[in-house]
């Protein structure tokens, strides 16, 4: 059985995803369809690009991801590529999105034209027909190659890494979960090469809203307080105990998260630690 996967843009009250789940159980291969997020907000690739770049490896290796974020508005000029990498299969657009999920650009891509077997550009949904064919083939060879045309690479929007020095580092929220959760572009290992066993001041979006530890579990924190833990992902993450931190702080992606490194607090800062402070 191979796993498709659906990363998209075209809504769960219509007929794009109904119709894309039809057409390529239709193919005639033992396929499972597995929905990841289907209501993306319209054009939103660093969205959609953050979940696949942390839930694809969750998957069994040879599961095929579907990135279909951009809308039909693009469609017309879009290139459509397949490529394989880490194992896994990968189907979308070359729009810059494939850089925002990995760190290193697959080698190996092959591009998809717009057309069908007659010649004729599709217009409207033209996903409909070159994703189910690039399943099939897949599903027929286990393979990308013959399939499409190679080309040299592919075109690269580089993700916002923070900047990280001997006293500090700054990043920014780049997602913002159900809950109102903030996740920022921090990751653990750019904490660890930094903090040197010193005691983090996390300054969120503002001077006002701070941090004095990095929580092991939400818990920790009483019910309304601030805290920051590590998400499951490996990147700080900005929480509200039992609340929302995007509409308590007010907060969105790109606002800036500032963490400093300090030797020795302060006596109030020392009694601080075990309760963050929201003013």
């Amino acid at each position: 059985m191979s796993i498709i996967t659906l990363i998209t843009d075209w809504g769960t009250d219509g007929s794009y995803v109904g119709t894309m789940k039809g057409k390529i159980l239709s193919l005639g291969h033992d396929l499972l369809i597995v929905d990841i997020a289907n209501d993306i907000k319209p054009y939103d690739k660093i969205h959609a690009a953050y979940i696949l770049r942390n839930c694809y490896t969750i998957f069994p290796k040879g599961t095929i991801h579907i990135l279909g974020v951009g809308g039909n508005l693009e469609n017309q000029k879009a290139e459509f590529v397949a490529f394989e990498h880490n194992g896994y299969f990968f189907i979308g657009k070359n729009d810059g999105i494939w850089g925002l999920v990995f760190d290193e650009i697959p080698q190996e891509i092959y591009s998809f034209s717009n057309t069908n077997t007659e010649g004729q550009t599709i217009h409207g949904f033209p996903e409909l027909i070159v994703y189910s064919s690039i399943i099939d083939a897949i599903s027929k060879t286990k393979t990308l190659n013959n399939i499409g045309t190679p080309i040299k690479k592919l075109f690269v929007r580089h993700r916002q890494l923070p900047t990280v020095n001997s006293n500090s580092i700054i990043g920014e929220i780049v997602f913002i979960d159900n809950y109102g959760n903030a996740i920022t572009n921090i990751s653990i290992d750019d904490y660890n090469r930094a903090h040197n066993g010193r005691q983090c001041k996390i300054h969120i979006a503002s001077l006002r809203n701070i941090i004095y530890q990095i929580n092991s579990s939400y818990e920790q924190t009483e019910r309304g307080e601030i805290l920051a833990i590590w998400s499951y992902s490996g990147f700080l993450e900005v929480a509200i105990a039992n609340g929302s931190a995007k509409d308590l702080l007010n907060l969105s992606v790109s606002n800036s998260v500032r963490i400093t490194f300090i030797d020795e607090f302060s006596e109030a800062q020392l009694t601080a630690q075990a309760k963050s402070t929201l003013f």
